[in-house]
């Protein structure tokens, strides 16, 4: 199956699937739409100890997805576009990233539908503190990992800020289009990006012995979180 043909079934899955979250009757609907395929650092930029990962990647095709992304929710659940807020390439930096999820939380009130998408690269990072066996969290890469003292966005940090919209009584859904999976090889460097949506983990150490609850566990409220990604490997 082509890439071009993963990319339809995996929006058709996606449409069924949302039809019963964001049809719903809601005073209002909110979007944020995250693309990012540029994560290369700039001509200047010198590898330092405080760097999390050494390689970076960019993609091709992310930010397309987001805005057939924006297409669809406009058009087929009548999103407002003034509603919808993106971020795309070097825009969605790691402090953009959570101002944007911050600020779709506070605009949010009870009975609201909050949308979340993100395409880009997916990764892990080592917790020593974790109570996890293999002792990683997943994480959102924002396009800025390359700076001194950046970190990845992880699974447990995006844990506490969805228990805050249920606890708020808005109804979230959240995709991520990336990869988890660190059995993906990385294939050959050519002038083409990589179609799949992983970097190698990060180097840091999040030492964090948090535990929030799992959103999708909880029994109150309407939480819906789901992967396109294929696993290509």
């Amino acid at each position: 199956m082509n890439n071009s043909s993963i990319m339809k079934k995996n929006f058709f899955l996606i449409i069924v699937a949302l039809a019963g979250f964001l049809f719903c009757g809601a005073q209002e609907k909110r979007a944020l739409l995250i693309g990012i395929d540029t994560y290369t650092p700039p001509d200047e930029y010198e590898p330092s100890s405080t760097v999390g990962r050494t390689e970076f990647m960019d993609l091709a095709g992310c930010v397309n997805d987001a805005r057939s992304m924006q297409s669809i929710i406009t058009s087929r659940f009548k999103f407002s576009t003034d509603k919808i807020d993106t971020l795309f390439n070097t825009d969605a930096t790691r402090d953009a990233i959570l101002k944007q999820i911050n600020a779709l939380l506070e605009k949010s009130k009870p009975g609201d539908i909050a949308f979340l998408y993100y395409a880009g690269h997916g990764s892990q990072i080592r917790n020593s503190s974790s109570k996890e066996a293999d002792k990683k969290d997943e994480t959102m890469v924002p396009s800025n990992t390359w700076k001194q003292g950046v970190q990845d966005i992880r699974d447990k940090e995006l844990a506490k800020l969805y228990n805050k919209f249920i606890d708020k009584g808005v109804k979230l859904t959240v995709i991520f289009d990336c990869c988890h999976s660190g059995s993906l090889s990385r294939g050959p460097q050519d002038a083409n990006p990589p179609k799949f949506r992983y970097i190698a983990e990060s180097n840091y150490d999040a030492k964090d012995p948090s535990q929030p609850t799992p959103p999708e566990t909880r029994k109150e409220g309407t939480f819906l979180i789901m992967s396109a990604a294929q696993d290509n490997g």
